[in-house]
This record gives C-alpha cells, structure tokens and sequence, in this order.
C-alpha cells in the first residue's frame, strides 16, 4: 500500500502567525456551507505558499489538502526517489471548504489563459514550470533569525539530479549542470503594523462599490485608505477587472453576502483583508493574471520590499498576493484540529485511464498513434532539455498540440494494418490522383550520398505534382502495360525519322567522354531533335525499305547529267588522305554539283545493262567536269583494279543512270541499346549508346551494328520485351511520389549505399520503362505485436505540427524502433498514475473532514495539471477511514 503525505496548515487567526506572506500565483479558496449546533462552523484550507517570517514569528508553508506520495511508493512505481523535490508555484492554490453537498465556493484561481504552456520547446523562446524546493520533514527547516529565508527555485524538466547524472541521458556525450539564480522571498526588517489601523476593527465600513467607482481608469491602483473600511457589497456575482493592482492599507472585509471575482494583477496587504464564509450559492473569485514581475512599492509610505542580492529591489514575481504587515482575517478550522497529517492511500488503486491530448479546442480522437517512419534520436532536444528525447513521425493527428506531459507513458505495439494503400492527389489539385508510370530506368540517385543510404531515382510519366512521401515500408509490384508502339520523339508535328544515310560508327568523342562506347547514325535529314532518352533499354530493329527513284541534283537551275567523256582513273591523292579507294571520271561539262551522296548508287549503262556500285559520292560534278566517287568494295591496294573494272563495263561517251542501291535481305534484326543520347542532332545525327557499352571494344561493336543495319534502311525502335509483370520491391520508404510530377524518388530496403547502383539494376529489371507501379503495405508482421515501452519521464510534444511525437523514451531511438516498426499502431496509456479510492488518517483528522469536504490530491509527478480535487463521501473519526468519490 502506497503513502501519500498531505500537509495542511490552520488559517484561524492569521495575523497571530503571518508576517510576510510573499508570493500567491495561483489561490483558490473555495468553501461549502453547513449549519452546525457550535458557533464556529468547520472548514478545511487548502492552500500552497511561500512564506517568509522574522524572528519570533512562526515559518507556515501549506499545502493543506495536497498529497505526496512517500519515497517507498515512488520507488515502486519507478519514478525519482525525492519525494518533495517539487511544488508548482505556478499553481499556487487556496481553498476554504465547508462540509456541505451544496456548491457555495470562495475561489482565488489564476486566469486559465495565462497558464504557460510548460512542455512546449522553442530554443527562442524557452518557457519553464518553475517549482519550489521543500525538505521532507518540516522539523529540519532551519533559518537564521539575521537573514531572510533563501528557497531555491528549480526548472520542473529537468531536474538538477537527472542534469549531474549523465549516465540516465543516453547518447549524451556529456551534461553540463544547470546554474540556479536564488532569489530572496522576502526581508524581515520591514513593515511592521500602522498606527493609524489601530481602530479598524471597530471603524465603520463603506460602500466597496463607490470606491471603486471613484476610481474610473482600471490601470490606475485601487487604494484601501489607512484607517478605513470598506464593505464589498457586491452580489451579482459581476467581474470587477483592476490591471493596476490593490493596495489594501485599510480594512477590506467581504460579508457572506459577497459574490463577485475581481481580476488583478497584485494585492499588497498591509491593513487588514477579512473573509467571511460566502453563504450558500455565493462565491468570490480572485483571478490573478499577467506575467509582470511585481515589486512592492508604496509610495504613501514610501516603502519598498527590501533589496536582493546585487543591491536592486527585489521582484515579488508575478500574479502576486503579498501580506505587506498587514493581516489576513479568514474563517479557518477548529482549534483542536491537526495542522499536519500523514495519510496512507487505502482501498485498490487503479491506473487513470487515459486522457486524449487537447489544445486550444483540438483533440486527438483516439488514445491509438500510427507510426509514419522510423524514430530518431533528437539531440538537440536532448541537449537543451537534459533528457534523451527521441522525435518519431506519426500520421495526421488531426491536431497540432505543442504541449506534452510528465506523467509517465506507456507504448503498445497494437500491430500494422493491412489496409488498402490510398494514392495521395496533386498538391494543387485535389482532382488529379497520383499514377505512377515508368518513363525510363532508374538509377541510383545523389541523395544517396546525402542520406548515407541507398536512393533511387525512377522518370515517371507525367502525372500529379506530390512532393511529399511516405514513412512506411511498402511494396511496389509491376504491372506489364499492354503491347504499344514506341513513341518516336515529335517536334512541330514532325517525327522523327531515323532512315541510315551511310555507314555507322564510332564516336571517339563521345565514348572518351562518358567513358562507355557510343556509336553515331548518319540518317537522311529529318526533324531535328537534339535531345535524347532516359535511361531506358530499348530495341532497334532494321526494316527494308524499296529505294526512291534517284533525281539527279540541281544547281543554280541547271539539273546534273551524267556523261563519260574519259576513262576513270584512281584519285590517288584523295586515296591516300582518306585511305580508302577513290575514282574519279571526266564527264561532259553539265551543272556544277560540288556535293555528293553518302549512300550507295548503281551506274547503269541503259544500252548495255552493264553497272558499276559505287559505295558513295564524293563530288557529282566538281567544276562541272569531273566526278569523284567512292569504291570502298576495293581495299586501297587494289583500288586500280576498280578503276579497271568500272572502264570495263562502262565506255567513253556513255550516258549514265544513276539508281540508289539497298541491299536485301537485312530486315528484321535487332540491337540493344541503353539509351539514345541525340535523337537526330543538327537533323541527320543519331547518337546512342549501345548495351554492350566496353570503349575498348567499340569498334567490334560498330561493325557488328553495320553487319545488321545496312545503308538506306529505316532503324524502328521499340521497348523490349521486359520482365513478366507481377513482381514485388519492398521498399522502407518514399522520399518524393513525384518531384514536379515526373521524378519518384525512394529508399528500398537494400539500403547499402556501395551496391545503390547494383540495386536500381535490379529494380528496373522487373519494372521497365511504361510498366506502372503498384504500391501496397506489406503483409503485417505479428512478431512485434504487444511490444511495450515506456517513456516515463514523459512527452515533450504530443503531436507538433499534427504529425511528429517528441518523447523522453526510456528506450534508445534503435531499440525502440525494433519494437516499433513504421507503421506501427500503438496505444498509448498510463502506467504510474493512480486514482486513489479512500484515505488513512488519524481519527482526530478524521472527525475533522466531514463528508462533502473538497480535498486536493497530487500526484508522484512535478505537472500540476496532475492534481485532482475529490470529495469525501464519508469519514470514520473512530477508524480514521475517509472514502473519497470517483475522480
């Protein structure tokens, strides 16, 4: 059975006990209303403060109705074992509770929208819940009667024994310790009573509302005159705003009949401030706001609260109400009532469930979290805050809550789900859904180098503009598109036409360059069309196409004709440059043609039938008068023996035709190339690199192209046949669906950065160029189902941006995510905080707190958002047995 320790302090008769009362942020008086058979009824305070008293006075710090867990519970539950490190001083609390079941309630409360929102880090703008250092027992406070009581203040996350013991911050190289500033709480040698209070007991009071009314600027003070009275007959229970503060230097007594809540930012008591019990159905609110730091100066008195350490005025801090020699009249407990009490929690505990996060009117709508990712270390949390804190991506809340927790949390792995895989639509246009069609091979992407993790890039057809990803393990499976022809490149309506011109080859430029064979197509001029493919295997295919009539060309008007007026002989000079078997024929003097053809032509003699091939032109009619052309059939060394066999079969003055010549039989085969890298340069080039990509065998590979593609005939290009369709990828995540809506870019589970390239093969070799991709969760893997870990120092970020977790795991980011794989769906619960059912007291306290008594409870853990008000149902003076309600 755990031990929960309440401290109560008795406010009957304040002004016998208080000197200095400094520093309220937050109070709540609230009481309930009973008639009983003695004149002075009972009510149960509950009030957190921070007091300083001189000499001669008595130290009061109360807590009443607020309960500790002992240090042996808090080591059960595997929370810190300094059991009173901490009390909220932004939750300063005091409450005045009569044992009746109606709700007449006198609250001193802070306003709800100036709560600092304490779990929420921006390194810019740091905010902390500052708490309050109390010793264990209360016997060993000890004071100097010279020297003020000095309280340390200490940030609630995290604590100074967390910060100088690295060894619980893992992955942290090393932690510095905090550097605490102390701040004085008050100084004794000032502010003793007024001599002109010395009737006010007596003295008749005024109208409170008239005062107020006399003062019309709310900025302005409120000022309770020295000497005087005045009588808060406000009933309506209306809300009277002063943001320039109270100086109470009179007497300022609320009657039962009181019902209002006065808004302010300080209160300085040094006259009197009386309260009576409100009666039923009334209440008076104090709402304290601002986050000013007030310092206390009076400048009827010309007094100040003193000086801190470095010689300035001292801060009161903010939302202050401070008893400046003044008193405080509150109807309190009965005399015989126990100031202090031990209680041990009785009955069963029982874990609270669990409470969806909310902010500013957003919830979760589920206790239930699935991952979108991996979670990784944050070392810049880590460091700022003193706590391994681990950032984990989750899918869309729905909610941004900045804010966290301190209770300690507990993770399940509910499993991942199998659901249908929804594509995501066009960033800007909701109507246009993500489809993913391959436009070529993919390769190994730079951001490998980046990531320090295999990522391939893949072309896609155009499709919707998703710039974003996804965090979870998928896989992607092939789908064969039906059989369609290639679609050649087009330009202004025009397609290119690939039709050879003349022989194939080499382009030494090019292979040097890239470092892999690449050969170049001379073709008949088409479109031009610079640009080539992605990387994409495809097809080549020779087709035979019947050969045009041949026209003769035409200069300035003048058409060519073709008529020997000599014998050939070699060109030996052209031979020799070219070093390849050049003639040339003297012809009868037609239109001067300086250019020639690439390709091959047949010289018939019309009359004979007798023909010569000629492998190309040179020049049709250089100066009008002679043509050169080429004999490549004949090596150089025999390159007489063409000319003899070209005079052989054509004489003097014949009349020549002129046909161009296709070989036959070459149709229909194929070569495989990797991409095209020009379609058709300056319009008559086509560069492309073929698969077998050796530079040192590239003149191999040039000839085996020319032994199937021959002169005049049209290369048709087509994809390849390709992989079956219907196999899987399994891939860990998607960094972009489609960068400006053609660019898919993913990590695969292969994820060795040195074998990315060998990966992105292997990949393309199952989804080829027009194949699409389907994408789908992979089957749920049960073995991490029921997986539990816990964060018990809390959460720092429920869901920042709706869509990221930031925790204090007590798992490193590794070992959690073995139990958490992306996609993970994880219920989250609490597992240290309890709901206590019934109490254990001493009689004596027992007979003290009646049923229909309001009791404040906190929890083991340093959030004030952890305490609870319950209310006791019934009370055994005989055994000291309090049972409370329900929370």
């Amino acid at each position: 059975m755990s031990h929960i320790f309440l401290w109560m302090t008795l406010l009957f008769s304040l002004s016998n006990y208080l000197n200095l009362l400094h520093q309220i942020v937050e109070m709540k008086v609230s009481a309930r209303t009973e008639t009983f058979s003695r004149s002075f009824g009972f009510h149960l305070v509950r009030i957190y403060v921070i007091v300083c008293c001189c000499a001669g006075f008595q130290l009061v710090t109360s807590v009443n109705g607020e309960s500790f867990l002992d240090s042996d519970t808090r080591r059960e539950l595997g929370t810190e074992d300094n059991v009173f490190d901490t009390v909220s001083a932004s939750k300063i609390d005091t409450a005045v509770d009569a044992p009746s079941p109606e709700d007449t309630m006198i609250i001193l409360d802070d306003d709800d929208e100036d709560d600092p929102n304490l779990w929420s880090y921006d390194p810019s703008e740091e905010t902390t819940e500052m708490t309050t250092l109390f010793e264990e027992d209360m016997d060993t406070l000890q004071y100097d009667t010279e020297e003020s009581l000095i309280i340390e203040d200490m940030t609630a996350l995290p604590t100074l024994a967390e910060l100088e013991d690295p060894e619980t911050l893992e992955e942290l190289e090393s932690v510095e310790t905090l550097e605490y500033d102390r701040r004085k709480l008050g100084n004794c040698n000032l502010h003793g009573s007024l001599p002109c209070n010395e009737d006010l007991e007596s003295a008749p009071c005024s109208s409170f509302s008239s005062l107020v009314s006399s003062v019309a600027s709310t900025t302005e003070q409120l000022v309770i005159p020295c000497g005087e009275c005045f009588e808060v007959d406000i009933t309506d229970g209306s809300v009277l705003d002063r943001a320039g503060g109270i100086l109470l230097e009179g007497k300022l007594y609320f009657p039962p009949t009181s019902n209002v809540t006065i808004r302010t930012k300080f209160i300085w008591v040094v006259g009197l401030l009386k309260m009576d019990t409100p009666n039923e159905g009334n209440k008076v609110t104090f709402k304290m706001y601002g986050d000013e730091l007030q310092v206390y100066e009076n400048a009827i008195r010309n007094e100040t609260c003193g000086v801190d350490s470095e010689g300035g005025t001292c801060t009161m801090g903010s939302k202050v109400i401070a008893v400046m020699g003044g008193r405080l009249d509150i109807a309190g407990t009965e005399e015989d009532c126990p100031s202090w009490e031990k209680l041990t929690a009785s009955g069963q505990e029982t874990i609270r469930p669990f409470q969806r996060p909310c902010e500013d009117g957003e919830c979760w709508s589920e206790d239930v979290i699935q991952l979108r990712g991996s979670c990784r270390h944050s070392a810049g949390h880590s460091d700022a805050l003193g706590k391994y804190t681990i950032a984990c991506p989750i899918m869309s809340t729905g909610a941004h809550i900045g804010a966290g927790t301190s209770l300690g949390i507990q993770f399940e792995n509910l499993g991942q789900p199998v659901t249908p895989f929804e594509y995501p639509v066009d960033q800007n246009d909701p109507s246009k859904t993500l489809q993913l069609t391959l436009n070529g091979g993919c390769s190994r992407a730079g951001h490998t180098d980046h990531f320090g993790k295999c990522t391939v890039y893949c072309p896609l057809q155009s499709t919707a503009l998703v710039k974003h990803g996804h965090g979870v393990p998928m896989t992607f499976t092939s789908v064969k598109p039906p059989p369609m022809p290639f679609k050649m490149p087009v330009r202004n309506g025009v397609e290119v036409n690939l039709k050879i011109a003349s022989t194939c080859g080499q382009s030494q430029g090019h292979t040097n360059a890239w470092g892999r064979c690449v050969l170049s197509c001379k073709v008949d001029p088409t479109v031009g069309y610079g640009r080539g493919s992605s990387w994409s295997k495809m097809k080549l295919t020779s087709r035979y196409v019947a050969p045009a009539p041949f026209v003769f060309p035409v200069n300035n008007g003048q058409q060519m004709s073709l008529t020997t007026r000599s014998r050939t002989a070699v060109s030996w000079g052209h031979t020799n440059h070219h070093k390849r078997c050049v003639l040339y024929l003297p012809i009868v003097r037609t239109a001067t043609i300086r250019w020639g053809i690439s390709s091959p032509v047949i010289f018939t003699n019309p009359t004979t039938g007798h023909s010569f091939k000629a492998s190309r032109v040179m020049h049709w009619a250089w100066g009008g008068a002679n043509m050169f052309y080429y004999a490549e059939d004949y090596a150089v060394a025999n390159c007489q023996q063409a000319a003899d066999d070209f005079n052989s079969v054509i004489a003097v003055g014949d009349s020549l035709e002129v046909s161009h010549h296709v070989e036959e039989g070459y149709g229909t085969n194929t070569f495989e190339i990797d991409r095209a890298m020009h379609w058709a340069h300056a319009r008559k080039w086509f560069f492309f690199f073929p698969s077998e990509s050796d530079p040192t065998t590239c003149a191999a590979t040039s000839e085996d192209f020319n032994s199937k593609f021959k002169v005049g005939y049209n290369i048709d290009v087509s994809d390849p046949p390709g992989p079956p369709g219907g196999e899987t990828f399994e891939v860990d995540a998607v960094h972009h669906w489609a960068w400006k809506g053609k660019g898919l870019y993913f990590f695969p589970s292969e994820s060795d950065p040195a074998t990315c390239s060998q990966t992105a093969s292997d990949f393309s070799s199952k989804f080829a160029k027009n194949y699409g991709i389907e994408v789908s969760y992979p089957t749920e893997d049960t073995s991490s189902v029921g997986q539990v870990a816990l964060a018990s120092k809390g959460i720092h970020h429920w869901s920042w941006r709706t869509d990221h977790m930031f925790l204090f795991t007590d798992d490193t980011a590794s070992d959690f995510n073995a139990k958490f794989p992306p996609g993970s769906r994880i219920k989250l619960s609490y597992f240290d905080t309890f709901d206590v059912n019934g109490i254990q007291v001493t009689p004596a306290a027992a007979r003290c707190w009646k049923p229909g008594t309001e009791v404040l409870l906190t929890s083991h853990t340093r959030s004030y958002h952890d305490q609870q008000v319950r209310t006791i149902v019934s009370s055994d003076p005989n055994t000291g047995t309090i049972a409370l309600d329900e929370p």
